[in-house]
């Protein structure tokens, strides 16, 4: 998707019909910073790890006003589901992290690891 971008920080790719990410998608891009996915129609839990190859990755949209939602953002707990998996990432569809999120998220990995 986004190979060979290497000074690309920004990525704005909301409601482009992407029904699947790859690890490989971005390994070419080491300062992407923020995605916005919001609107399109993925699906499942690999398209969440996908992004884990960014290690770089702070903000995250996987549902925006604009947009729309993807429907691996409406599943029950996705929040923390998400930032669980993306544990660099510190915004989720314009939301901060907070502190109580971030506390359960070493409380869960503390227990799975």
């Amino acid at each position: 998707m986004a190979e060979g971008l290497p000074s690309l920080e920004e990525l704005n790719v909301a409601q482009n019909n992407i029904a699947r990410l790859q690890m490989t998608d971005f390994l070419n891009c080491p300062l992407l910073e923020s995605i916005n996915l919001s609107g399109n129609p993925l699906t499942t839990l690999q398209d969440i790890v996908a992004l884990k190859t960014i290690s770089t990755l702070r903000t995250l949209y996987f549902a925006d006003p604009v947009y729309g939602k993807c429907p691996v953002a409406a599943h029950c707990d996705s929040r923390a589901m998400i930032l669980s998996i993306l544990d660099h990432v510190v915004s989720l569809d314009g939301k901060n992290l907070t502190s109580t999120e971030m506390s359960d998220i070493n409380v869960r990995d503390m227990h799975f690891t």
